[in-house]
């Protein structure tokens, strides 16, 4: 596919190096991709296990009011500690995870 200027948009991916048609300077290829957002996708998932332990740790030492209902707010807010948490941390992961080897031994 050639770029307005008319020269090809084949360039190498700036992880693995391979040439790939469409790929402009700068950029990873769709292998490369898929293979970060999963590794950033299970960083963030420990990153956020971790967060919501200590929500949670958090939440058990101090006194909750209402009883169940209190229980069910502290459920909730351990719940949106997780999911915000992993949802940020997978963004920044992606973007910082070291450029290079992203292979994995799966």
């Amino acid at each position: 596919m050639p770029s307005r200027a008319g020269w090809p948009t084949e360039a190498p991916c700036i992880d693995c190096g391979n040439r790939t048609e469409g790929l402009l300077l700068g950029e990873r290829c769709p292998m490369c991709q898929v293979r970060r957002e999963r590794r950033a996708s299970r960083l963030a998932g420990r990153i956020a296990l971790g967060a919501a332990v200590l929500m949670a740790g958090y939440l058990a030492l101090r006194p909750l009011p209402g009883g169940t209902s209190g229980r069910v707010y502290a459920g909730v807010a351990i719940l949106i500690t997780y999911l915000l948490v992993r949802k940020i941390a997978a963004v920044i992961a992606i973007q910082m995870l070291p450029p290079g080897h992203t292979g994995t031994t799966e």
